[in-house]
Formats: structure tokens, sequence, C-alpha cells
């Protein structure tokens, strides 16, 4: 798990390491989830840049994966995905 640095946004790993599910703290509704791939793994680490536009996923497979958090600072700001 981790959250930004405001506290305004959760990200968890699922118990696969296959999804990363991120959540408005105030409300509990999941903003979005992306996926890290297909194969289990464990995930070392969950990091937002200092803004929370990206997110960063690191894990045993030797790979790490940035996520953009575009749609997930819309639906904080109350806008849709297609403003």
């Amino acid at each position: 798990m981790a959250l930004n640095t405001k506290g305004n946004i959760l990200a968890t790993a699922s118990d696969k390491g296959t999804l990363v599910r991120l959540f408005n703290t105030e409300t509990g509704e999941q903003l979005q989830e992306v996926r890290r791939g297909s194969k289990k793994s464990e995930i070392y680490s969950l990091s937002f840049n200092p803004s929370s536009t990206f997110l960063s996923c690191s894990s045993d497979r030797g790979t790490i994966h940035i996520f953009s958090l575009s749609t997930v600072q819309k639906k904080l700001e109350g806008k849709s995905e297609n403003e």
C-alpha cells in the first residue's frame, strides 16, 4: 500500500500482484484499476510522484511499471473523462 503526499489517494496491490487499485481516501471510491502483468509476482513498492500524476510499481519480476494517473486527477476534480 502507498499514500500520496496529500493523503487523499491510496494505492493497493492485489494478492497476486497483477492489479493495482487506487482509492479516494475521503470517500472510499475506487478511482482507477491498472494491470501490472498477468503472471503472479510479489510487489516490492508502490510510489507516487510529488504531484500524484504518476504511480510506480516494482516487483520481483525485475520490472518497474509507471502508470499515468490523469483519470484519477480528473475524478478527484469532479470532471468527466471526456473533458
